[in-house]
């Protein structure tokens, strides 16, 4: 948490439950104060140009009210942020992932945020005959587990929640 003084402008983020109070400068972007901020969980994998949208975030100011690109959105003070769940869901932050079980906590380092894998695989397997083959093959190895139906999950999965 950053310490406020009176020369200081500030944006409130709400990752989630999380809420985030970061500085920033006349003309940074929202995406610029989240990342200097140390917000991982949203990424523009486009550089920042407002063409791959993975950057949409829901913000309230003086202003305006709605859905925005936080690339190519400047920052103002007052303003309020929330990453939408769609975003956070995709990019979720590995520390958390890991707290919730999601991935062993021995591999946060080593892991990495890959975004919609789900649409690039159906892509590949629409446009390559190989990829298809491989789907087929991993079909006939693979078994699904569907852990709502195990009697402890949902005690186990509220146990691993952190709420700050």
């Amino acid at each position: 948490m950053f310490e406020r003084d009176r020369d200081s402008m500030f944006i409130t983020v709400y990752e989630g439950i999380i809420r985030h109070e970061l500085p920033f400068t006349e003309g940074e972007t929202i995406l610029t104060v989240m990342q200097n901020g140390g917000i991982e969980s949203i990424t523009a994998s486009c550089g920042g140009k407002g063409a791959c949208k993975k950057c949409s975030v829901y913000i309230k100011s003086d202003d305006f009210t709605g859905e925005a690109l936080s690339c190519v959105t400047e920052a103002r003070e007052g303003m309020s942020v929330e990453i939408e769940s769609e975003t956070r869901f995709s990019f979720a932050h590995r520390k958390n992932a890991a707290l919730l079980g999601i991935i062993p906590q021995e591999c946060v380092d080593r892991s990495e945020k890959l975004g919609n894998t789900a649409l690039a695989g159906a892509i590949s397997a629409a446009l390559s005959e190989k990829a298809r083959n491989e789907l087929s093959r991993l079909q006939k190895i693979v078994s699904a587990v569907d852990l709502s139906t195990h009697s402890s999950f949902s005690t186990e999965f509220m146990d691993a929640m952190t709420f700050e």
